[in-house]
């Protein structure tokens, strides 16, 4: 959705308009977004390495982590929870131009193909072959 509202919305939404405040609010949401990407992959490595951990500070380790990411989730979720509704306004706002303004994809692969048939060399689909020629050339003379 991050990527369709970008496509859909122009300089001017970003300065004036119904829904600049929004488009301010969303900056830096890819980067909220990655981190918690991030965050997740990071807590998938801890329990792979806790898993070789000895029973009995196995649970000791795993609160502190627990608590640990935690808190880091919580604060992009945050973001993320401030962030979402501005990106589903502006979603709703924009929604009638990408439908409007942005061609198909069928219809860009159409036009496409069509321009690089044009910008290729024309061949003829059946071009005679051109017979030998009767005389061979003679060699040239080197000085």
């Amino acid at each position: 959705m991050l990527a369709g509202v970008r496509a859909a919305a122009d300089g001017p939404d970003y300065v004036e308009g119904p829904i600049n405040d929004d488009l301010r609010r969303l900056r830096g949401i890819d980067t909220t977004l990655l981190r918690a990407e991030e965050l997740r992959h990071e807590w998938d490595g801890v329990i792979s390495l806790m898993d070789g951990s000895q029973p009995s500070v196995l649970h000791l380790h795993q609160e502190r982590a627990e608590e640990h990411r935690n808190t880091e989730g919580w604060h992009y979720s945050h973001e993320l929870g401030y962030k979402g509704p501005a990106l589903v306004r502006v979603g709703e706002y924009l929604a009638h131009r990408a439908d409007t303004e942005r061609p198909t994809q069928t219809e860009r692969a159409r036009v496409a193909l069509t321009r690089s048939t044009h910008n290729t060399p024309a061949v003829s689909p059946a071009s005679p072959s051109v017979p030998p020629a009767s005389h061979p050339p003679t060699p040239d003379r080197s000085r």
